[in-house]
């Protein structure tokens, strides 16, 4: 996997370590997020049958087309969310304060 789709499902959620205020603001965030959007159609309606033909907003996912999932407003990857573009520099900043 990628760097960048590392940080991007960075997030396990399956222990929930989030407060109530930082899940209001994914979800607010992925619901202004035009690639997230994408992302929740494709889920929803399912994929093309070629990379040819899916949508170049979702062109990074394709390797990984079906492990997502759309959970309460939210993509998923396995156990990981899918943070919108808008969080994802917060997630950049905190693993480089963690280096530190």
């Amino acid at each position: 996997m990628s760097a960048g789709m590392d940080l991007l499902v960075h997030m396990v959620v399956s222990n929930n370590r989030m407060s109530s205020r930082r899940v209001d603001e994914i979800k607010t965030a992925t619901q202004a997020d035009p690639q997230i959007k994408v992302m929740m159609q494709l889920v929803h309606d399912g994929w093309p049958e070629s990379w040819k033909l899916s949508p170049k907003q979702a062109l990074e996912y394709w390797n990984h087309r079906d492990e997502f999932t759309k959970i309460d407003g939210s993509i998923f990857k396995g156990h990981k969310i899918v943070l919108p573009r808008d969080l994802r520099h917060n997630v950049t900043e905190a693993v480089h304060l963690g280096h530190m």
